[in-house]
């Protein structure tokens, strides 16, 4: 969500300026706390007049909790909101303690003034029951990509990007991984976000590296030079890792939390045992046919996600909140 927020805050809307208020730190408890202390501070001494719209992003859980305060702090003060839910299990949470959190995330969106923003129609429909039908659908902006060649590409190569949580199904991949050692298939599976001592390696097999945090020039190379990204998550939002790989015609294995993403640039598997994806992963490897399908549909299917079309479309639903408010 952050790298999404730095993107929008550098590129708004044609017309439009942004600055980005963090209610949120890396660090622990505290760091965060005082960050969200800091955001509150600064939304209380704002002067209305000098804002046109507060973009507010959020994800489920804690990230809730402090938005939800800051969006009536910014609320009572007049100036119109445009609520992003990022998420992947907001469905589950809004649903939890019964409905406790739904019914908050109803209240908040059921105010004019609070325009409800999700990534995509299929996450627009999960969170109908709370959002209702009053909610707007704008994805996350993907990368500007040129030079694909996917002659240079490792086909035995995979990748799987993701921070160190079980939801992102490192050890399914890793499972696959020896399925296909043990059947004999030459193929490596490169990980980042977790470290070579992680206890997800302990026993993992010589052919899954793992390489901490990537940025830069490291994670364009990853992207260039794999030949298919692996994306198990129990949930997504919106991906921005299939967003990469497609831009960068990298085609995609992605569970069903990534379904309706793409359509020829990948496959989604619907199962979370390793085997079917060792399956999926060793036709891949041996179909030139699909794999060269998938690597030349990813940039083309991309395209609605550019910065471009983004921009225009948060400039109209920012055009829609001063309006409801009549700024």
């Amino acid at each position: 969500m952050g790298s999404v927020i730095q993107r929008l805050a550098t590129s708004p809307p044609e017309g439009w300026k942004a600055e980005v208020l963090a209610s949120h730190s890396d660090g622990g408890t505290l760091p965060v706390l005082r960050a969200w202390k800091s955001a509150r501070n600064a939304c209380a001494g704002l002067d209305p007049d000098s804002i046109d719209v507060a973009h507010v992003h959020s994800a489920s859980r804690w990230s809730w909790t402090r938005k939800k305060g800051l969006i009536r702090i910014l609320r009572n003060k007049g100036i119109p909101v445009v609520l992003s839910f990022h998420s992947g299990d907001f469905d589950l949470f809004a649903a939890n303690k019964s409905g406790k959190y739904g019914r908050q995330m109803a209240e908040i969106c059921s105010d004019k003034g609070v325009v409800p923003v999700v990534l995509t129609e299929n996450w627009k429909q999960r969170l109908g029951t709370w959002l209702g039908d009053d909610c707007r659908v704008v994805g996350n902006p993907a990368p500007t990509v040129t030079g694909n060649d996917a002659s240079q590409r490792n086909r035995n190569s995979f990748l799987l990007m993701g921070r160190s949580n079980p939801m992102k199904g490192q050890k399914i991949a890793i499972e696959a991984m020896l399925i296909l050692k043990e059947r004999g298939m030459e193929a490596s599976l490169s990980l980042s976000g977790i470290s070579q001592s992680h206890s997800l390696l302990r026993g993992a097999p010589d052919n899954v590296k793992a390489l901490g945090w990537v940025e830069g020039e490291q994670r364009d190379t990853l992207f260039k030079d794999s030949g298919c990204l692996l994306l198990p998550s129990k949930w997504e939002g919106l991906s921005m890792v299939v967003l990469e790989a497609m831009a960068h015609g990298l085609p995609v294995l992605a569970s069903e939390a990534s379904s309706g993403v793409f359509n020829d640039a990948g496959n989604i598997i619907h199962s979370s045992d390793p085997n079917v994806w060792a399956d999926a992963m060793q036709e891949l490897i041996a179909n030139d046919e699909i794999w060269s399908r998938m690597a030349a549909s990813g940039p083309a299917e991309v395209e609605p996600y550019n910065i471009e079309t983004i921009q225009q479309q948060w400039g109209r639903v920012y055009a829609e909140a001063i309006e409801r408010c009549g700024k």
